[in-house]
């Protein structure tokens, strides 16, 4: 979507109203049906650093990796801002890669 859209504070808001309900504790919706959640990983923005030698690109494929391998059909995945420094098609398809092989091998 586009910029300034509200996509990163959706999927914030998301991971909060899961976890609040998950605690008991009162979730603003009239009506809510919540699966049960084993755990909820978010991959929200990568911070850059000069003493990290590493690429933004590597960052990102390291850390949805770490979540596609812990995760669990039960958990929630929250990924925004993937590729945002780099945004191009093949960044893209790079991203689809690597869900379609982790998910081939679960």
């Amino acid at each position: 979507g586009p910029n300034s859209s509200g996509k990163s504070v959706y999927a914030k808001q998301v991971g909060l109203i899961v976890y609040l309900a998950h605690i008991g504790s009162y979730v603003p919706a009239t009506a809510a049906l919540i699966g049960l959640t084993d755990a909820i990983y978010t991959r929200i923005a990568t911070l850059e650093s000069a003493s990290v030698m590493q690429s933004t690109m590597t960052i990102d494929l390291q850390q949805a990796a770490t979540m596609l391998r812990n995760a669990t059909n039960r958990s929630l995945l929250l990924l925004d801002e993937f590729g945002k420094v780099m945004y191009t098609l093949s960044y893209t398809i790079t991203l689809a890669l690597t869900l379609t092989l982790s998910l081939a091998l679960t």
